[in-house]
């Protein structure tokens, strides 16, 4: 857009100056037959069909070249929207394919993610299980080491206690021999 008023500002500069070109070259050729043709009509005829000759060449150049120049500006225009529309479509597929593998790399990363905490949560789960079934392994080994300790301690009270008590009687059955034997004595 600001390209193409640039071209339609500078066409109509120069065509501005063509015409300011042309009025002052026809005033001065004017001014200058007039001098010269006040006394020579035929080289006044031969002048003015010269000039009107070269103008009328000069008129086709540049008309030509006007339309040359359009021409060539209206491609140039042709070819730099085509090559901004292949610009912005190549720009607008390029960030497709990157938003596209962004995305399929941020699903990537949380279906890792998620498979990482369930293979987390799997084994903090199986290793809690484990504790727990050592714990309890662990807690009942106690509870039969404590039994068979308490049993055991029993086992050895009592027996202590029999002991106790047989050699109790075995002393209580000496001392009465020994006493009956004194009393026997002391009678006799």
């Amino acid at each position: 857009m600001l390209q193409n008023q640039r071209d339609a500002a500078f066409g109509d500069q120069q065509n501005q100056g063509d015409a300011a070109f042309r009025d002052q070259h026809n005033q001065r050729d004017a001014a200058f037959r007039d001098q010269q043709n006040q006394g020579d009509a035929a080289f006044r005829d031969q002048k003015n069909q010269g000039d009107a000759a070269y103008r009328d060449q000069q008129n086709q150049g540049d008309a030509a070249f006007s339309d040359q120049q359009n021409q060539g500006d209206a491609a140039f225009r042709d070819q730099q929207n085509q090559g901004d529309d292949a610009f912005r479509d190549q720009h607008n597929q390029r960030d497709a394919a990157f938003r596209d593998q962004q995305n399929q790399g941020d699903a990537a990363f949380r279906d890792q993610q998620n498979q990482g905490d369930a293979a987390f949560r799997d084994q903090q789960n199986q290793g809690d299980d484990a504790l727990r079934d050592q714990q309890n392994q662990g807690d009942a080994a106690f509870r039969d080491q404590q039994n068979q300790g308490d049993a055991a301690y029993r086992d050895q009270q009592n027996q202590g206690d029999a002991a106790f008590r047989d050699q109790q009687n075995q002393g209580d059955a000496a001392f009465r021999d020994q006493q009956n034997q004194g009393d026997a004595a002391f009678r006799d």
